[in-house]
């Protein structure tokens, strides 16, 4: 995904802790995030709450292993840009990740 991103000419910073996650977004700008709903130390649905308090402007696409529709209208709830299930299609992440930048403007 990094490589992916970064060829796209994208800077990519990585995180494996939702606190992380929070504390670069309090600290830097940023034009989309992507989320593994599976981030280390909170849910993924708590991080993405805590995100649209600090910038409710910010996109913010999930990646998720469950693909169960209850799972997925929690995540939707929150107000995410998009919602990826796992597999992710490069092409498609890509297209998301440039609809999200241009949102963002």
């Amino acid at each position: 995904m990094v490589d992916l991103l970064s060829e796209e000419g994208h800077r990519v910073e990585v995180t494996q802790r939702g606190s992380e996650a929070i504390q670069k977004i309090l600290s830097k700008k940023f034009k989309a995030v992507i989320l593994g709903m599976d981030i280390e130390g909170m849910s993924g649905v708590e991080v993405i709450s805590i995100i649209n308090k600090i910038d409710k402007n910010l996109p913010i696409i999930t990646i998720a292993t469950d693909d169960s529709l209850e799972a997925e209208r929690r995540v939707r709830g929150e107000k995410i840009f998009y919602y990826f299930i796992k597999p992710i299609n490069g092409k498609e992440m890509r297209a998301v990740v440039r609809d999200a930048i241009r949102k963002k403007r």
